[in-house]
């Protein structure tokens, strides 16, 4: 064999080889653009930071969760490159004099954005931190995408100047749907505890029921993430993503972290209803969601369920968020 046909092999080879790195890429990982078996296309729907699809919170309050915060706009600092939700000690005379009983004006629970079970856990006006909050609601939703997946790219506020940090990335069905929370379903994309900074959390609420999640009776829920590097931590950039197939012959929603998929919920499992001997289906709940359009909610919340700070957190705090990009996997 003449040193043509060996460099011919050689190439020959080296694509092979190339093709077959690629494919295992593409078939790893859904913003790559291209499923599994090579039947469909991944495209980019939308560009949410770049293009401003998002609202920023305002005086608000999140209803029921014992958070110690109000969300205000002047806490959130956008560029075309980036989003940053600070959260920032108050001072007393803003507690007792300027925002003095706005979270008590929002304490109660009516079903809409934020009704959760179990009523303000938090006394009436105290809100002992103001920070940020931006949701694509009213500019982007999953409606009219059965196969998507949705990233984001941030870093976190984690470490022991951080107890009582809550960030949140997670999703709701749109409020224009009027459903009761947890009956359309909430999507918990990843949530962090601020003194754990090597741990994210994603977590299913659901119910045929307002006001009360059943996300207990559901395995694996919520699912821990646990860094594998020991001095990693997410207080560096980190991608964030939730694959979600709503097709009528899957059901099922994939969480991915840097690229890798960890955690899969199967819609088909069903959960027992309170005080019957009913089961119903989690794809019933989702459906509804699924059909009313899941709108994304990014959030740097203090206290509630995820513990309260104390003598050791810093009084300045930031989220920052360096991409939001969403993906139709539909068929061609």
């Amino acid at each position: 064999m003449g040193w043509r046909e060996h460099w011919v092999k050689w190439v020959v080879l080296s694509l092979g080889l190339l093709i077959s790195f690629e494919q295992s890429v593409f078939a790893m990982h859904p913003a790559a653009c291209m499923s599994s078996d090579f039947s469909s296309v991944c495209t980019v729907e939308e560009d949410i930071l770049r293009h401003k699809l998002y609202t920023i919170s305002d005086h608000f309050y999140h209803l029921g969760t014992g958070e110690s915060n109000l969300y205000l706009a002047s806490q959130v600092l956008s560029t075309p490159h980036s989003i940053t939700l600070l959260a920032n000690k108050m001072e007393e005379w803003e507690k007792n004099e300027k925002y003095m009983g706005e979270c008590a004006a929002q304490s109660g629970i009516d079903g809409s954005r934020g009704g959760y079970s179990g009523g303000n856990r938090t006394p009436p006006g105290v809100c002992e931190f103001k920070s940020g909050e931006i949701s694509t609601e009213g500019f982007w939703s999953t409606k009219g995408i059965a196969h998507g997946y949705i990233e984001v790219e941030a870093t976190m506020p984690v470490g022991k100047e951080s107890v009582g940090m809550w960030p949140a990335i997670w999703m709701l069905p749109k409020d224009s749907c009027h459903i009761p929370w947890p009956m359309g379903g909430e999507i918990d994309i990843a949530e962090l505890k601020g003194n754990q900074s090597r741990q994210a959390q994603a977590t299913l609420h659901f119910n045929e029921e307002p006001y009360t999640s059943r996300y207990q009776y559901l395995p694996n829920n919520p699912g821990v993430y646990t860094l594998s590097d020991p001095e990693s931590d997410y207080a560096s950039p980190h991608k964030y993503g939730l694959e979600w197939d709503f097709r009528p012959e899957h059901h099922t929603l994939s969480w991915w972290y840097d690229n890798k998929k960890w955690l899969t919920q199967d819609l088909d499992n069903s959960f027992r209803i309170a005080d019957k001997d009913q089961y119903v289906r989690l794809a019933m709940v989702f459906k509804k969601g699924s059909e009313c359009g899941y709108y994304l909610i990014i959030n740097l919340a203090t206290g509630g369920d995820f513990g309260f700070t104390d003598e050791n957190t810093a009084s300045e705090q930031e989220m920052k968020i360096y991409s939001i990009k969403v993906y139709n996997m539909m068929d061609k």
